[in-house]
């Protein structure tokens, strides 16, 4: 998820992953500071991005 923001439609493409896992592991990550919802007042096609927490989490793995 580095780079640009994507909505969940995109990641679950990319990744091969359903939807839903997707939205759920959102709503995980979320709530843990590691990605951030850069248009949260959109009830659809919502964007995420990498928090900075995220990134340095992501620069170990």
């Amino acid at each position: 998820m580095e780079g640009t923001p994507k909505t969940p439609t995109n990641i679950a493409k990319d990744s091969k992953i359903r939807i839903n896992h997707i939205s759920n592991t959102l709503k995980q990550l979320k709530s843990k500071g590691l990605v951030e919802c850069i248009n949260e007042n959109m009830r659809k096609c919502r964007l995420y991005r990498l928090s900075d927490t995220g990134k340095l989490v992501y620069g170990y793995l």
